[in-house]
């Protein structure tokens, strides 16, 4: 009975759409022009946020505007159609809904406050024998002040004419959010890459980010740091070199809501060697996510990974492949 009522009582928000629709639920998040909510009867929806016209919730959540204001508030019902009442404690503003971009529940329990999503895929070609294996994850803890991200992936191929190789990477990353603009980030990074003639690589990596636009549809930060790294070759003979390294990295997020909905995602990393001159590596990973069904998406990922002087005389300077596979997501 208690686990029946609790249940009921988180699912008090209420949205107003402008074709008149009212639906009671719980709103689980809005970025990206899109408004999960969780409902009884038909269990998560997305809604397109364009067409809310009012909004209520008592539970408390941090709302980024357009203009990079940062606010910690419930909702109430605007004056108007399309406005919205932010209760700040004991003071409230109205503001236009189209000029909130991000809505995240600050949640009470551990797991409430998880995201994520799992990838997995496979493919084989009987020409030539060819297996290709591939999986990822991606978990996502946020705070009022701090985002927590551990993420792993890792593919593996072979053939009947070629030896195995694996390109895997682990990475927990913990960010500070300063306001809505800026943050100062913190990783520790594992990678392998056998076709770089990496065996393992451990990274420590620090810098501060700067949101150059961060709209409803788009996102775009850079950020600019530090990396100390030690790595050890495969090949004989076996080199282990401690490295320090300037990281300037870049991201940009591109969303698009009307069916089918498509998620494009981009990251850039470039590491300029401090204790070995001249030595540059560069990390791209772009990411396409087309929806088919509920929270199940086709991806599409391009990584490639370069290094102007790979441990081993007789390595290759650049690693790339294009996957293809099935994205869950769990929010």
């Amino acid at each position: 009975m208690l686990f029946a009522f609790s249940a009921f009582a988180a699912r008090t928000d209420t949205i107003y759409l402008k074709n008149g629709d009212r639906i009671t639920g719980e709103i689980k998040s809005m970025n990206q022009n899109r408004l999960n909510y969780k409902t009884d009867r038909a269990g998560t929806i997305t809604v397109e946020w364009p067409s809310v016209a009012y909004i209520y919730s008592e539970s408390f959540f941090d709302i980024i505007l357009s203009n990079n204001e940062r606010l910690f508030g419930s909702f109430k019902k605007g004056l108007s159609p399309g406005f919205v009442i932010i209760k700040l404690g004991k003071d409230e503003v109205e503001k236009n809904i189209q000029e909130i971009i991000s809505i995240q529940p600050i949640k009470n329990t551990f797991f409430e406050r998880i995201t994520g999503n799992l990838t997995l895929s496979s493919s084989y070609a009987k020409a030539n024998e060819s297996l290709q294996l591939n999986g990822a994850f991606k978990f996502t803890y946020r705070s009022r002040k701090l985002i927590n991200t551990l993420s792993s992936s890792t593919v593996i191929n072979q053939t009947a004419t070629t030896d195995q190789t694996q390109r895997s990477q682990s990475t927990y990353s913990f960010y500070i959010l300063h306001n809505a603009r800026w943050f100062s980030n913190f990783s520790l990074n594992y990678e392998k890459n056998t076709e770089l003639n990496i065996n393992d690589r451990y990274l420590l990596n620090t810098g501060i980010g700067n949101y150059l636009v961060r709209k409803p549809w788009q996102e775009l930060y850079v950020l600019g740091g530090l990396s100390g790294n030690r790595e050890r070759s495969i090949e004989e003979p076996v080199t282990e070199t401690n490295n320090l390294e300037f990281l300037i990295q870049g991201s940009y997020h591109q969303f698009k809501f009307r069916d089918p909905q498509i998620d494009l995602s981009s990251m850039v990393s470039t590491y300029v060697s401090l204790t070995n001159p001249g030595r540059v590596r560069f990390d791209i990973q772009v990411v396409l996510l087309w929806e088919l069904f509920n929270n199940f998406k086709w991806n599409v990922t391009l990584y490639d990974n370069f290094d102007s002087r790979v441990p081993g005389t007789e390595s290759v300077n650049n690693d790339w492949s294009i996957l293809t596979g099935i994205t869950y997501s769990l929010n």
